[in-house]
């Protein structure tokens, strides 16, 4: 598969890489054992715990929003494609569903069996990166519900 068809509009997304400006945290990608007890871990690895969880997810959010430029650019080309396919090939489409019309068509173009296969790859990719960034937000969350825990447990000390 060609580098253009793989990326037609790799300005869009460099453009928008370039608005958000989000560097991507050094220890980014390695795994970070969750605690199953927050019992022996002091304040100040919570702490660190935590800013480390929100990097990545905010890091994890923003290679989704641009996956998802990079995944919508892709669909629309693929369906700007698709549509000249059909036109081209002069398919009979009155008594067909638009279903058998495509795939009718996408078995009769390489090109589109190729482009099927990258948005298919993409959106796969897309939805891993989504439930990536749920589980860092869901352990954010459980750590601060702990740092607040914590907090109000100093509070009734005083």
């Amino acid at each position: 598969m060609s580098d253009e068809m793989e990326i037609p509009f790799k300005d869009i997304v460099e453009g928008y890489r370039e608005v958000l400006h989000i560097k991507r945290p050094k220890s980014y990608g390695e795994l970070i054992e969750f605690p199953e007890s927050v019992d022996g871990i002091s304040d100040q690895e919570l702490g660190n715990m935590m800013l480390r969880l929100t990097a990545y997810r905010g890091y994890g959010m923003y290679l989704l929003s641009t996956i998802d430029v990079k995944y919508a650019g892709l669909k629309s080309i693929y369906n700007d494609e698709l549509r000249k396919t059909i036109r081209e090939q002069k398919m009979e489409t009155a008594k067909r569903t638009q279903t058998a019309v495509e795939n009718d068509a996408i078995n009769n173009s390489p090109r589109l069996q190729q482009m099927v296969e990258l948005v298919e790859r993409v959106k796969a990719e897309r939805d891993l990166l989504d439930r990536l960034v749920g589980i860092y937000e869901v352990q954010v969350n459980a750590l601060s519900r702990e740092v607040t825990r914590r907090g109000m447990e100093i509070g009734k000390n005083l």
